[in-house]
C-alpha cells in the first residue's frame, strides 16, 4: 500500500497543486446491503491514509501526580461482600451509586457514604443481585437490567429490573439467556434467538412482535430516535420504533455501534483485512434509518486483533467519534472524519504480544473529555494504575494521576463525576477506595 501511494503521489503530483487552488472538495464512499464501489474503495482508502496520520503520544511516558494532592475525592468503603474476581466490564454508576459486577452476581455502593447500598435486594443484608452466566447486564438512566435464572425454574431466565434510586426491584418475562435489550422511553426492545419485541413497562404489555428475519447472530442492540438496530457479527438490519416493521439490512462483519439521535455509527473489520487476523484495519460508516447507503467516513490504522470483551470499542462524545483498540485511543471529528490525535499505551497500535504479562486500561468520554483508567502489570504483587484525563479536541493531557498497586475497575461516568474503583491487596490487607474527579 505504501509502494502504491508513492507512485500515486509521483504522477498526480501536478493534478493535486492545481486542485488546491479550487479548494479540498472530498468525495463520499457508500456502504450498502447489495455491493460496494471497489476502486471507490481504494481511493477513499489512500485519501484516509493522509488525513488520519497524527502525532502519537505514549500515555506510559507522561508526569504523574498524586492523586490525593489534587484536589479530587477519595473515598474509602467498607468491604462488604466484595466478590473477590470481579469482571471489570460490567461497571456503573447513576445518582451515586456504583454496580460492580462479579462472580456472576452485581453489587451495588453507595460511594458518596463509602458503603454498601442498603438495597434488599436477595435476602436480609445482602445487597446482591445474582444473575446468569453469559448474560449482559445494562444501565438506561437509574434503571439496572439483569437477566437472570428463575429461583424455581434455573433453567429458564427473567429480565430483572433494579432502580439505583431506591433499591426497587422489578421482575419481568421469561426470555431466552442469549437476549439483548435496550430501553427506551421505559419501552423494552428484547432480541432472542427467534423473536423480536416491544414491551411496556409502565402497561404491562406487549406493544409489537415479530420474528427478526436476518442472517446472522444479533451481538447488540441500540436505539436512534425513531428506530431499533440489530447489530450482527455479520451484518445489521434497522426496524421502526413504533411497530416494529423492518426497513433494511445491511451485511458487513461488524464490531461495536454508538447511536447520535437519528443517525448510528458501525465499527466495521474492513473486508480485505479479514485474514490478516494479527493486525486488521477497521472502517467507521455512519448510516441514518431511511436508507441502506452508509457513508464511510475513515479507516482506521493497523492494530493489534482484539478478542476480549472491551479491548475494540467505538465512542462518541460532542463533537468527536473516538476507537478504543487494545493498546491505543484513536480520535477523530466527527463531522469531517479528519483525525484529531491518538494515545497509545506503550510503543504503537501493533504490539508484540507476551502471555506472562497482562495490561489493559478502560475509557470513557464526558464534556469533551477522556478518562483513562491504564493497569500494567510488572514485577509488584497487583497491577500499577494511573488515571488520566485528556482534553478530547486536542489530545493534551489535563491530569494523570499514579494510583499505585491494586486492581482497579471503571472508569464509569455519574452525572458530571467520573468514578474509579481501587481493590488493594498488595499490603496484605484489603484496602477499598473510590476515587471521583468532579
Amino acid at each position: 500500500m505504501k509502494k502504491m501511494k508513492l507512485f500515486f503521489v509521483g504522477v498526480l503530483f501536478l493534478l493535486v497543486v492545481g486542485l488546491a487552488a479550487c479548494g479540498d472538495e472530498e468525495s463520499s464512499e457508500h456502504i450498502g446491503a447489495n455491493s460496494k464501489d471497489k476502486s471507490t474503495e481504494e481511493t477513499a482508502g489512500e485519501e484516509d491514509s493522509d488525513k488520519n496520520e497524527v502525532i502519537q503520544e505514549n500515555l506510559l511516558d507522561w508526569e504523574t501526580s498524586n492523586f490525593e494532592e489534587s484536589g479530587n475525592k477519595i473515598i474509602p468503603v467498607e468491604e462488604g461482600n466484595l466478590p473477590e474476581t470481579p469482571n471489570s466490564f460490567l461497571t456503573f454508576a447513576n445518582d451515586g451509586i456504583f454496580i460492580l459486577g462479579g462472580n456472576w452476581q452485581n453489587y451495588f455502593y453507595d460511594y458518596l457514604n463509602g458503603s454498601m447500598s442498603a438495597y434488599d435486594l436477595d435476602g436480609i443484608g445482602n445487597p446482591n443481585q445474582s444473575n446468569e452466566i453469559g448474560a449482559w447486564t445494562y444501565l438506561y438512566d437509574k434503571y439496572f437490567y439483569s437477566i437472570n435464572n428463575e429461583e424455581e425454574n434455573p433453567e429458564e431466565s427473567q429480565i430483572v429490573e433494579v432502580n439505583t434510586e431506591t433499591g426497587e426491584k422489578q421482575v419481568f418475562m421469561t426470555v431466552d439467556e442469549t437476549s439483548h435489550i435496550v430501553e427506551k422511553d421505559r419501552i423494552l426492545y428484547i432480541a432472542e434467538n427467534a423473536n423480536f419485541f416491544a414491551y411496556d413497562i409502565n402497561n404491562d404489555e406487549n406493544l409489537w412482535e415479530i420474528e427478526p428475519d436476518v442472517n446472522f447472530n444479533v451481538i447488540n442492540i441500540q436505539a436512534t430516535d425513531n428506530s431499533i438496530v440489530l447489530l450482527g457479527d455479520e451484518g445489521l438490519a434497522v426496524y421502526d420504533l413504533s411497530n416494529g416493521e423492518k426497513r433494511y439490512e445491511v451485511e458487513g462483519y461488524f464490531e461495536d455501534i454508538v447511536v447520535d439521535g437519528e443517525s448510528f455509527y458501525v465499527l466495521e473489520t474492513d473486508e480485505e483485512a479479514l485474514f490478516e487476523l494479527e493486525n486488521p484495519i477497521y472502517n467507521v460508516y455512519r448510516f441514518n434509518q431511511e436508507t441502506d447507503e452508509g457513508e464511510k467516513l475513515f479507516t482506521t490504522p493497523e492494530v493489534n486483533s482484539s478478542s476480549e470483551y472491551g479491548e475494540l470499542e467505538l465512542g462518541m462524545d460532542n463533537d468527536n467519534i473516538y476507537v478504543k483498540t487494545k493498546y491505543g485511543v484513536l480520535a477523530y471529528d466527527k463531522d469531517n472524519a479528519n483525525a484529531l490525535w491518538t494515545v497509545l499505551i506503550g510503543e504503537g497500535l501493533v504490539q508484540e504480544l507476551d502471555e506472562t504479562v497482562t495490561d489493559d486500561f478502560q475509557v470513557v468520554y464526558n464534556n469533551g473529555k477522556v478518562y483513562i483508567r491504564t493497569s500494567i502489570w510488572g514485577t509488584t504483587p497487583g497491577p500499577e494504575t494511573t488515571f488520566t484525563v485528556i482534553d478530547g479536541k486536542t489530545g493534551e493531557m489535563l491530569e494523570n494521576y499514579a494510583i499505585g498497586a491494586g486492581e482497579a475497575f471503571g472508569p464509569v461516568v455519574d452525572g458530571e463525576s467520573v468514578v474509579l474503583f481501587q481493590s488493594d491487596e498488595t499490603r496484605g490487607e484489603r484496602q477499598l477506595k473510590f476515587y471521583v474527579i468532579p
